[in-house]
C-alpha cells in the first residue's frame, strides 16, 4: 500500500482491533459477497497522511479490488477517529458501487484523485494489488513491516494515534491503583512487616 504523499515515510499501523472491527461491519453489509470472497482492511497513519484501504477477493481468484482513500491529517489539529470514519464511508461508497454494477471499476481512477466531502479535500483511487502476494514479495526482498515502520517519530506516532483512538497499551494484570499507604508501587509483598 504506497501513500499518495511523498513526503509519507514513517508511519503506524492502524489498530489490528479497528481493522477487524471495520472488516466485520463490511461482511455484515455486502453478506453474498462475503459468502463468495474475502475482505480485506489495511490502514496506515502517516505524520502528515491517513491511508486506509478496503479490499475484496473472490474465492479462487487472485485479483483484488482495492478502494483506497487517503486524508491529509495533522495529528495536533485534528481528530484520527473522525478521519478514518470518513475514510470508511468513502471506501464503502466505492465498494457498493463495484458490487451494483461489476463495470464501475472501469471508470474508477487508478490515481489518485480529489473529491470534496463536507469541506474537506478525500483523494481516492482503485487497485488491484492483492495484499497477501505483495507481503509475501515484501518478505522475498528482505522487507518487512518492522523494517518500514522506522524513525524516531514513529513511536511518537504510534502513542498519538493510540490516544486519539482511545487505545491504552494496558498490560493484563497491571494494577494502576495507588495502594493505600499512597505509594503508587504495587505491593508485591517485600515491603510487608510480618507480627
Amino acid at each position: 500500500m504506497a501513500p499518495r504523499l511523498n513526503s509519507s515515510k514513517k508511519w503506524t499501523s492502524l489498530p489490528p482491533e479497528l481493522l477487524d472491527q471495520v472488516r466485520s461491519v463490511f461482511e455484515e453489509a455486502f453478506e453474498i459477497q462475503k459468502n463468495n470472497g474475502k475482505f480485506i482492511t489495511e490502514g496506515r497513519i502517516y505524520t502528515s497522511e491517513l491511508l486506509f484501504r478496503a479490499g475484496y477477493t473472490e474465492k479462487g481468484r487472485l485479483k483484488q479490488a482495492n478502494f483506497e482513500v487517503s486524508i491529509d491529517f495533522a495529528p495536533e489539529k485534528q481528530n484520527a477517529l473522525e478521519l478514518i470514519h470518513l475514510a470508511i464511508d468513502c471506501t464503502a461508497s466505492m465498494m457498493e458501487t463495484y458490487f451494483a454494477e461489476e463495470e464501475s471499476f472501469i471508470d474508477m481512477p487508478t490515481e489518485w484523485k480529489v473529491i470534496e466531502i463536507d469541506n474537506r479535500r478525500v483523494y481516492v483511487q482503485v487497485s488491484t494489488t492483492n495484499s497477501t502476494l505483495e507481503k509475501e514479495a515484501d518478505k522475498l526482498l528482505g522487507e518487512s513491516a518492522e523494517d518500514l515502520v522506522v524513525g524516531d517519530d514513529t513511536e511518537v506516532i504510534e502513542t498519538t494515534v493510540k490516544k486519539m483512538l482511545g487505545i491504552d497499551d494496558v498490560v493484563p494484570g497491571e494494577d494502576d491503583e495507588e495502594s493505600e499507604d499512597g505509594d503508587d508501587t504495587p505491593d508485591d509483598g517485600r515491603n510487608r512487616k510480618d507480627h
